[in-house]
């Protein structure tokens, strides 16, 4: 007698095999779309840090020794840092638009809710600031250290002129992984 097509149990085995593929490719599938996920994050993370070091590299560079007022008219100097923060005046500010602005510009970096911000203003002296830039998060605390004229690391910058400038900025930011950036300050001033 002759047989034609398969038995029950030969189709319940060819079932199983093709629903243990299909599991696998779907498995396949699945994780391939998580490492995807990881690595657009992670290189949007990178790409945030590049931003970052290149903002803080050009604002460093160009830094002026111009002392400048706050708000309510006080005196503050070239290079000013406190509590985690610190600002200057820079050169090199584009006028693209030709807006009646000057070419240089006050700047302040910042950790504030949790995002290290950049803060400018359209004016050097007693304007108030732009809305804030974000930066890189999440970040809880900016270290700051001074490389004086004499060549030290000092914790604190406390210049003898108000148009003394450290000659290098140590930037630890607080945030996973650590990040700790080194900047010379004024290098772009020739």
């Amino acid at each position: 007698m002759t047989r034609n097509g398969f038995t029950l149990v030969e189709l319940m085995v060819a079932l199983i095999i093709f629903g243990l593929l299909s599991a696998a490719g779907v498995m396949l599938l699945s994780g391939s779309a998580r490492v995807q996920e990881g690595v657009k994050a992670k290189l949007s993370d990178t790409a945030a840090l590049r931003r970052t070091s290149a903002i803080l590299s050009a604002d460093l560079a160009q830094a002026l020794p111009r002392p400048h007022r706050d708000r309510a008219g006080n005196a503050l100097p070239a290079f000013h840092a406190s509590n985690g923060a610190f600002e200057l005046v820079r050169s090199g500010w584009d006028n693209e638009d030709g807006a009646p602005r000057p070419s240089i510009q006050r700047v302040e970096y910042r950790v504030a809710d949790g995002v290290l911000e950049r803060v400018a203003w359209p004016l050097v002296d007693g304007a108030s600031p732009m809305p804030a830039q974000r930066l890189l998060g999440p970040a809880s605390v900016l270290r700051l250290r001074f490389r004086g004229a004499d060549g030290a690391w000092r914790d604190r910058w406390d210049p003898v002129q108000p148009q003394d400038l450290p000659l290098a900025v140590e930037i630890a930011v607080d945030m996973k992984p650590p990040l700790r950036m080194i900047f010379l300050v004024g290098a772009g001033r020739g």
